[in-house]
């Protein structure tokens, strides 16, 4: 064997090797999924408490508060972990095809763009109903992270922006249980964190299952 053929066979050696871990490891470990869950009971729990304790008016409006925190939060925590497992399933495709992710291809947004690269690179049966509901989390996430920005002329175009957004989630919204535009505002309520978190599992087990069988097709064609 020449010293260009050792080489090859490393370098091809360590590829499989990384592919298996990455395999192996899946595009999110299972047990944080199971963490948001107990994480999303324990925090709706605690609203119904709160609820049932603070029937006044001026108490209503710190409960309303925290309610909104306790959503809010869970939107932003379920999509990190959206966003990581997209980041590493654009990993592994990148690996398996030799190929790199070209972030100024695609939609307007890198997830958007992630989510195409998965398509073109073989995922092209991910179901479209459970992207929508990621797509709405993801919008909503956003939205959330820039709050209203005060009426002062030269924040005129980061007002007109976020206006023309929620006039987007909107219409994207749709069916989606648990959330709504009313007034300017995102009101999210019990049941979206629960249906996002649904669709996630199911996104996140597809993607690892398309990964398996693009392992044993790597293995059938090395060996």
């Amino acid at each position: 064997m020449t010293d260009t053929q050792m080489d090859q066979f490393l370098e091809e050696f360590y590829r499989l090797s990384i592919l298996s871990y990455l395999k192996d490891e899946g595009v999110l470990d299972h047990g944080e999924l199971e963490l948001f869950d107990w994480y999303l009971k324990v925090g709706e729990h605690n609203i119904d408490e709160m609820l049932k304790g603070y029937i006044d008016e001026d108490s209503l409006v710190l409960v309303d508060y925290y309610i909104d925190r306790v959503r809010h939060s869970h939107v932003f925590h379920l999509t990190s972990l959206v966003e990581k497992s997209l980041r590493r399933a654009t990993e592994w495709l990148e690996l398996r095809h030799r190929v790199k992710f070209d972030p100024n291809k695609g939609g307007r947004w890198k997830w958007q763009k992630r989510l195409e690269f998965l398509k073109n690179g073989g995922f092209s049966d991910i179901d479209d109903g459970t992207w929508h509901t990621l797509d709405v989390l993801i919008q909503t996430r956003n939205i959330l992270a820039h709050p209203n920005a005060p009426q002062r002329p030269e924040l005129d175009s980061t007002t007109t922006k976020r206006h023309s957004e929620l006039e987007k989630l909107a219409q994207k919204i749709g069916s989606t249980p648990g959330i709504k535009v009313d007034h300017g505002m995102v009101v999210i309520g019990s049941d979206f964190a629960r249906h996002c978190l649904i669709a996630f599992t199911a996104f996140s087990k597809h993607v690892d299952c398309q990964i398996q069988q693009s392992f044993k097709s790597l293995n059938r064609n090395v060996h």
